[in-house]
């Protein structure tokens, strides 16, 4: 599987603290992990603070690694320099997101009003039914 990840030093001079920071779930979705470390040994060349793409395998053996520099500049190249994502797309969505959520609310009062309603009709209902009943009672 592969992860983002960021080099730590270890007390070991031979291995390397990688602490997964995110894994990839599909070609262009990532997700954040929980704080994990892996330790690699034979692995002391990676400086502090690096951040690195690498490739793990079900029991965590190191199977690549590189370091996510270019990876990172083509996402922020990819998606912070073209028109997909800016701030002004970033706020518009944020409004739009916003009067959704106003939509939604105003809805929901609405159908939370027509509950109501139906209930005290059905209440009416009961009290008329109940009301006929000893009519019908009070004729025999």
């Amino acid at each position: 599987m592969l992860y983002l990840a960021q080099a730590k030093n270890s007390c070991n001079p031979d291995s390397i603290i990688l602490q997964l920071i995110a894994y990839q779930e599909s070609n262009l979705t990532w997700s954040l992990c929980h704080p994990e470390i892996v330790i690699i040994d034979n692995l002391y060349y990676l400086n502090e603070g690096v951040l690195v793409l690498v490739n793990l395998d079900e029991n965590e053996n190191l199977i690549d690694i590189k370091e996510a520099k270019d990876w990172v500049l083509n996402l922020v190249n990819l998606y912070l320099n073209s028109d997909k994502i800016s701030p002004e797309s970033l706020e518009q969505e944020k409004q739009r997101l916003e009067e959704w959520r106003r939509e939604l609310t105003a809805k929901n009062q609405e159908i939370t009003q027509t509950r109501l309603e139906l209930e005290t009709r059905l209440e009416q209902l009961q009290e008329l039914e109940e009301n006929l009943k000893k009519l019908i009672k009070q004729q025999e």
